[in-house]
């Protein structure tokens, strides 16, 4: 909750906004904080609709549901939507297309405490064989911020790239660009943002099945196939035929 925009605001108002038992002043450092104030003078006035940074972050990698904690009203929803699976080729074609990309959406999603929150999280779709075509991942939703999965790519061409699957769109919130305080409209602890920010950007959440490629990663006859948000799965290029299943959606909840 963020500290009202106009009248008489006091010290326990900012108290309880940071959650902090005992008494503050004003030149408490987290107080300072909280106004954006580093140093200088300080005034209760400094506080008009601040709030504090969230310092709460659950991860689903898979679906199941969420408690609201006692005296959370709002949650910041990070939705990603799984990732497309990448159609097979013959051992003579060298660029295979790639699997789409699961959309990434947010969305500020006002809730009560003790509230129990359905999560789905779209799980990354199965590669498939050289004639066959990678499966459509699944869709991620938290309340009403939603990301649609990617879409498979169709296989077996020979020599040149094959189309690549759509990515996903965005269902429900707003479409996520990048992962910082100003575009996402809360102010979150350094350490959240930290772990938001390398978690989006990991190549392998979880992979589908049909994926015997993505256990020889290390080898230099892989090329980039279907994944899911960052859309980096892996495809080797003979001896299986298979495409890399996608990567599996997540939701990240910040308050």
């Amino acid at each position: 909750m963020a500290l009202q925009t106009s009248g008489p605001i006091s010290l326990d108002d900012i108290r309880q906004e940071l959650s902090i038992s005992g008494e503050i002043s004003l030149n408490n450092l987290e107080v300072r904080q909280l106004a954006d104030k580093s140093s200088g003078a300080i005034s209760l006035s400094d506080f008009y609709g601040k709030r504090a940074a969230a310092k709460n972050l659950k991860i689903f990698y898979a679906s199941g549901s969420f408690i609201v904690p006692d005296d959370v009203t709002e949650i910041l929803a990070i939705v990603v939507g799984g990732g497309g699976g990448a159609g097979g080729s013959t051992s003579s074609s060298t660029k295979p297309g790639n699997g789409g990309s699961g959309a990434r959406a947010y969305g500020t999603v006002n809730v009560t405490p003790g509230q129990e929150i359905t999560v789905t999280v779209g799980s990354g779709r199965n590669g498939d064989n050289r004639n066959g075509r990678g499966g459509w991942a699944g869709t991620s939703t938290f309340d009403y911020v939603s990301s649609q999965g990617g879409w498979g790519v169709c296989g077996y061409r020979e020599g040149n790239y094959t189309a690549n699957g759509a990515n996903g769109s965005v269902l429900g919130g707003s479409k996520l660009s990048a992962i910082g305080e100003d575009n996402l409209g809360l102010k979150i602890a350094d350490g959240i943002l930290s772990v938001v920010q390398t978690e989006l950007s990991k190549s392998q959440l979880h992979k589908g099945s049909n994926s015997n490629a993505w256990i020889l990663a290390s080898q230099q006859n892989l090329y980039k196939c279907g994944g899911g948000g960052t859309g980096n799965g892996r495809y080797f290029k003979s001896g299986t035929y298979y495409g890399s299943g996608g990567v599996g959606g997540a939701i990240f909840l910040i308050y």
